[in-house]
């Protein structure tokens, strides 16, 4: 499927990121292709998490986008201090979230 390249495990999956929109230095938002596993309803959420020096960063993120788009998009905003929210920031169309 695309943007899915492979489960880290039963839950989890690596998607990739197809689109980021920076709106302000601490603003932004991405899209990812969610495949065909992942379905949701308007107002639900998902968990987007990176994996750093052996540990998985995670954090529950609103999703932005209609439940019949293809792309699920999440919006940021930048928390200096924050142990997820400076390496996403950092992430790039192309690169893989950790997303369940």
């Amino acid at each position: 499927m695309q943007g899915i390249r492979d489960f880290v495990d039963e839950k989890c999956y690596r998607a990739r990121i197809t689109k980021r929109v920076d709106f302000a230095p601490d603003l932004w938002t991405i899209r990812v292709d969610r495949g065909a596993q992942l379905s949701f309803a308007p107002g639900q959420y998902a968990t987007l998490g990176l994996e750093r020096d052996g540990q998985r960063l995670e954090r529950p993120n609103s999703i932005v986008s209609s439940h019949y788009e293809h792309e699920i998009g999440f919006f940021f905003e930048l928390v200096a201090a924050g142990e997820t929210t400076p390496p996403l920031h950092d992430l790039h169309p192309g690169d893989e979230v950790l997303m369940r």
